[in-house]
């Protein structure tokens, strides 16, 4: 079939066949537009969605959750096909994001509980910080999802102006929280200072950052209405499951890197794959990871990008967040317990656990500042339907430097914080790990991106800029990273498909172009 299809002129090739790349596949077949082909580089589609199913239920190492729920099309998806985790039942527990102050145990490494009348009083300061930075906004610059357009090809929301986002998040709570540490009891101005700091390491991983100095606050992202994290009773697999099987097997050519993409040869597109393959098509939509364009941007595209839009990819913030997934056939913990974070205030412990951990033959990776990269793990929760597991998140610059870590080594350091944190030398080492690599995948390099204090105006315009034009959109971009308000989501990402798929289904309508079927 492929040596076929690379003497066929295609319609499409959908290069990635992670979200964007299925939504804007399945887009074009409902269409009519049936003369396409999804290359993607690893030996399954899915990209950064990708559930595995263990003895102690599934596991997620990319997306897991669908954030936000009123006008959400992959909620709708999950609803229609009764894939969302019910609320009500005894199995649930509430997510990290959704109540975390209030379900959670704060501790400190000696296995003190912080008072949760402290904990939700930094939590609402915090969040306090967002608000009124975001209601100090010039009316003009306020994010207003009446003028977004997701869908619609070419149109572009400037709602939140660059010149509104001047600070970083790192200055803007620093600044805000110097002033409210004022105003507060000096009995409890370590523990705040202590959970403050613990705030900016969820920052971090919220982020999916390595420094929050390079996050632009208050960045563009809108909350679609309803709960923020709605839980998927069989991992996020599931709904882009549905999406898959409308895309025919021989619609899909998988192991297939794309080495270049030669798109100004007499109004057609070649596409050549590492293994020689070569295919021919009127329009490509390239999907891949932002992180994958930034380190291929040279090499990929013959002749070159334009430097805007060059530009516009390195000016893009991506970097890398582990999640940690610890399996015990037996838990430890009571069936009231929703997980625990941690809260770092003693130094003289920082080093003593330092010491402990080397002596175990455990790898000693240290981050610029000197500290280890354990120091970045921001504390464990359970898992939905899945009463033996916790999760962990590492963020940062720890999260970086614990892919080269053993699973033995990640394992052990997780296991000796759980019994610091918690007060119990008695837990046992888990049964399992599961962990995301995302940073160390050659096709992906990273979590998902966030708006950088790097980027200038016009650099979103470039980002999604049709080459050689809008009007003559012969390579097209699509991805989580294109998408104005949603970045760094699934729907993000299935919502760019769809911009791009309708953009080549239009011209052809208006052309009146005749659709050949393969």
């Amino acid at each position: 079939m492929e040596t076929s299809l690379e003497n066929v002129e295609l319609d499409v090739i959908i290069v990635g066949g992670g979200m964007s790349g299925i939504a804007a596949a399945q887009q074009l077949l409902q269409n009519g537009v049936n003369n396409i082909l999804v290359l993607e580089a690893q030996d399954y589609l899915g990209g950064r969605i990708k559930t595995i199913d263990t003895e102690y239920g599934h596991i997620d190492l990319g997306a897991e959750w669908i954030h936000g729920q009123t006008g959400n099309p992959l909620y709708d998806i999950a609803v229609e096909n009764r894939l969302v985790h019910n609320r009500n039942q005894s199995s649930y527990i509430s997510p990290s994001s959704a109540s975390i102050y209030d379900v959670h145990e704060f501790r400190t490494e000696n296995g003190s509980l912080i008072n949760r009348n402290i904990v939700c009083q930094v939590s609402k300061a915090m969040e306090d910080l967002y608000c009124e930075s975001i209601n100090s906004a010039p009316k003009e610059c306020q994010q207003n999802t009446d003028i977004i357009s997701e869908i619609e090809p070419f149109k572009f929301d400037k709602a939140i102006s660059r010149n509104f986002m001047t600070k970083s998040f790192a200055t803007h709570y620093s600044e805000g929280f110097d002033e409210y540490l004022e105003s507060c009891e000096n009995a409890d101005y370590d523990i705040q200072k202590a959970l403050y700091k613990w705030r900016l390491k969820w920052e971090l991983g919220d982020n999916c950052c390595a420094s929050l100095d390079d996050v632009a606050f208050p960045g563009r992202y809108i909350m679609y209405e309803g709960h923020g994290i709605t839980d998927l009773k069989f991992g996020f697999g599931s709904v882009f499951d549905v999406l898959k099987k409308d895309i025919p097997k021989q619609k899909v050519a998988l192991r297939k890197p794309v080495k270049v993409i030669k798109w100004k040869k007499r109004n057609i597109c070649y596409v050549e794959c590492f293994d020689g393959s070569v295919y021919k098509s009127k329009h490509v939509i390239v999907t891949v990871p932002i992180g994958y364009l930034k380190d291929h941007t040279t090499s990929m595209f013959c002749p070159s990008l334009p430097d805007e839009k060059v530009h516009a990819i390195q000016n893009v913030g991506f970097s890398t967040l582990v999640k940690v997934f610890l399996a015990w056939n037996k838990p430890f913990w009571c069936e009231s317990y929703s997980g625990v974070q941690f809260v770092w205030t003693s130094d003289a412990k920082q080093e003593q656990l330092k010491t402990e951990i080397s002596k175990q033959g455990t790898r000693t990776m240290l981050k610029v500042d000197g500290n280890p990269w354990y120091l970045d793990i921001t504390g464990f929760e359970r898992c939905t339907g899945r009463p033996n597991v916790l999760c962990g998140w590492l963020v940062g610059e720890g999260a970086e430097l614990s892919t080269t870590l053993s699973d033995i080594d990640v394992s052990k350091v997780c296991t000796r914080l759980l019994q610091c944190f918690c007060g119990d030398e008695a837990i046992p080492e888990p049964d399992n790990i599961y962990r995301s690599q995302w940073q160390s995948n050659q096709f992906i390099g990273g979590g998902y991106s966030y708006v950088s204090t790097r980027t200038q105006d016009g650099d979103f315009e470039a980002l999604c800029q049709s080459l050689p034009s809008n009007q003559n959109p012969r390579l097209l971009f699509a991805g989580e990273a294109t998408s104005y308000n949603f970045y760094s989501t699934a729907h993000g990402a299935y919502e760019t498909g769809i911009r791009a798929a309708r953009t080549i289904i239009t011209l052809k309508q208006e052309s009146k172009e005749t659709i050949i079927n393969l």
